[in-house]
């Protein structure tokens, strides 16, 4: 993202996870949010955490559900997103920890395509991103447990505006604690 004078946010910048910090880089941002362990020589901080949802339309039989196990979602045809987010790396973990499999009925690098096609009713699609086109949105269990993806901020440690970039993280994180309060705690605790 990239920071105007006073703290304000002037511009998002969207892409690939396996992308997000290079953009730092390359000058491209003045911070990131992402879901991968940032490098050493970047200054980070856990600005919250997110469920990994199961997203369907509201005639699916897992619609009205407080949560939704592996087990049960592998019988499912399922939207992914491409193994390049983080998201399907903690999915594909999760699956094979309790020795299941799936095939993917769809898979995709865009959320909101993955989203489009649950709304279609193609199927489930598996993402931590709030979800749009009416669906709704049931947290994955494995193991007795919610999936709780990890969300750092993180920045360049010499920026002149690192103070700033803090003070939003900040804010950031207490919004994401607002949004989901049940799980903002440290999952590891």
């Amino acid at each position: 993202m990239k920071a105007g004078v006073r703290g304000r946010v002037t511009g998002v910048i969207e892409t690939l996870p396996e992308h997000v910090y290079g953009r730092l880089a390359s000058g491209d941002a003045d911070f990131a949010v992402g879901t991968r362990i940032p490098p050493p020589s970047l200054r980070s901080r856990v600005i919250g955490h997110a469920y990994l949802w199961a997203q369907v339309p509201d005639g699916h039989r897992f619609a009205g559900r407080d949560s939704v196990t592996i087990a049960e979602l592998v019988e499912e045809p399922l939207i992914t997103v491409t193994t390049a987010h983080r998201v399907r790396q903690m999915f594909d973990s999760a699956v094979a920890a309790d020795g299941l499999t799936y095939r993917a009925a769809a898979e995709t690098e865009s959320p909101i395509t993955a989203q489009a096609l649950a709304a279609a009713g193609r199927g489930v699609c598996v993402l931590s991103d709030d979800s749009h086109y009416g669906l709704r949105s049931i947290p994955i269990r494995a193991r007795n447990q919610d999936l709780i993806i990890t969300l750092f901020g993180v920045w360049e440690p010499l920026h002149f505006a690192s103070a700033h970039i803090e003070e939003i993280l900040t804010e950031l994180s207490d919004f994401i604690g607002e949004l989901y309060p049940q799980i903002w705690a440290d999952p590891a605790t």
